[in-house]
């Protein structure tokens, strides 16, 4: 039987928390937007596993882009 996949929902929330923490992001801001498009795209490109590692790695990088925006 194979294993089930996490729902995109669930892997965009996961993603969101690793990058988003705080919650500093604004639903319907060009900001989150754009975060909110790059992760889906992972998630279509990827899958949901590489779109986690990706989060977690990119999580740093983000978090200094959006405190310069």
């Amino acid at each position: 039987m194979i294993p089930e996949q996490p729902k995109e929902d669930d892997t965009f929330q996961k993603a969101m928390a690793f990058i988003d923490p705080s919650h500093t992001l604004v639903l319907g801001t060009e900001a989150y937007d754009s975060i909110r498009d790059m992760i889906l795209g992972w998630i279509d490109q990827c899958g949901p596993n590489d779109t986690l590692d990706m989060a977690k790695k990119g999580a740093v990088h983000l978090d200094m882009w959006l405190k310069c925006s």
